[in-house]
């Protein structure tokens, strides 16, 4: 699908207005599209940024069930005639009951969606319906959205979670939620994550599998 952009000269201050438009009914697809564009447009020349015209994204009508990661690809087209893949501005992404994790390609997460519980990982308890930073993540390469808690598996192996916390699912030892990242306790060679609905799951570089 081929999503044309309503203004000829878009800039940062129309993406909001852009958002509001197309983007509100869909976390995972149009929080994508968020992300993309801010990437986009943050690498551009003002004058080729003029030049934008539609966003085509594949795959067109994702699926996935909580705690599961998709990735996708956006391209983006010019009035000229010319394309620009942009496999590599998203790593992954991974919807939950009610809000969406992404990680991007220098290592950050962005989440969208209800913050109950401070699930976002910014900070707050405020939702949104834009994509914001989770504090203190720069190295992550994989995510997982569960319920009301979220996991990050970051590239030295450690773990970190945020959100709810009411059975011990941020693993940290404690049953208090954080609306920030936390550090897993005790793991240091974790491959893939899963964040479920009030629990959390781990597969080690050996094959073992820990859950908390």
């Amino acid at each position: 699908m081929q999503t044309a952009l309503p203004y000829p000269n878009i800039n940062t201050r129309r993406l909001d207005l852009f958002w509001e438009k197309y983007c509100q009914k869909c976390y995972l697809k149009t929080g994508f599209v968020w992300i993309t564009l801010m990437l986009l447009l943050g690498n551009m020349t003002p004058a080729l940024a003029a030049t934008l015209s539609s966003l085509s994204l594949s795959p067109d009508t994702p699926s996935l069930n909580v705690g599961q990661t998709l990735q996708m690809q956006a391209t983006a087209y010019y009035s000229d005639g010319a394309s620009q893949v942009l496999a590599t501005a998203v790593k992954a992404i991974s919807a939950g009951n009610s809000h969406t994790c992404a990680v991007l390609n220098d290592g950050s997460v962005r989440c969208w969606g209800n913050n109950s519980s401070g699930k976002l990982g910014d900070g707050s308890t405020t939702d949104s319906s834009i994509p914001v930073a989770v504090s203190g993540i720069s190295t992550a390469v994989e995510v997982s959205a569960g319920s009301n808690h979220s996991c990050a598996v970051l590239s030295d192996g450690s773990v970190r979670c945020w959100g709810d916390n009411f059975s011990g699912q941020l693993g940290n030892g404690s049953t208090a939620r954080s609306s920030t990242p936390v550090a897993v306790s005790g793991l240091s060679t974790v491959v893939a994550v899963s964040a479920g609905s009030s629990y959390s799951c781990a597969v080690l570089s050996d094959g073992a599998v820990r859950c908390w």
